[in-house]
């Protein structure tokens, strides 16, 4: 009997939870809904029936927007961007991992520590004297400096990532490729 109790009051308790989803994804939905079909009506439809579907589905709407707009120049910095920012970051936070986790040192805890910090620090409280270091080194309003500003606030996390995925791989593996030869940086 208690048994059949659990179920009903777990079923019950989904029941309720699929119910609250349901109307939470409906709340959140709804505007994006709306924004979709906007974008497919002229201005004039759109503030004529602002919640209907459009009478003619104007697909050349994006064309427009892309090329006044000019979203080619500003993907092709995105991509250009993110990908130095990322094989930046990948070079230098795992450098910095390999070395922190494979080498004991003295101020080895403490640069880990230093790297750990960063994760507690809200971007935030960088932003005045990040701008005046980017001011001063005359790379304000560059890619460069913007690239730069991705791989610093991506650090802290990527080295403690890093770490903790070097610290899975074997020692042996390491013995191995120094008994092979191989030098630091080639078993890096």
């Amino acid at each position: 009997m208690g048994g059949k109790a659990e179920l009903f009051g777990n079923k019950a308790a989904r029941v309720v939870l699929f119910v609250i989803c349901t109307f939470y994804a409906v709340i959140v939905l709804y505007p994006f809904s709306i924004m979709v079909l906007s974008s497919f009506k002229s201005t004039r439809e759109i503030f004529r029936d602002p919640y209907g579907l459009p009478t003619v589905w104007r697909f050349s709407n994006y064309v427009r927007a892309w090329q006044q707009a000019k979203f080619s120049d500003y993907f092709l910095n995105s991509i250009l961007i993110s990908v130095a920012s990322v094989m930046g970051l990948l070079v230098s936070a795992s450098m910095a991992a390999y070395v922190l986790t494979r080498y004991r040192f003295r101020g080895n805890l403490f640069l880990r520590m230093f790297f750990l910090s960063g994760l507690m620090l809200p971007v935030r409280l960088a932003i005045v004297p990040l701008f005046s270091l980017l001011r001063t080194l005359r790379l304000l309003d560059t890619q460069i400096g913007l690239i730069l500003v991705y791989i610093a606030s991506g650090l802290p996390f990527a080295i403690f990532l890093l770490s903790n995925f070097f610290h899975s791989i074997p020692l042996e593996i390491e013995d191995a490729a120094r008994i092979d030869g191989c030098t630091p940086f080639q078993i890096y």
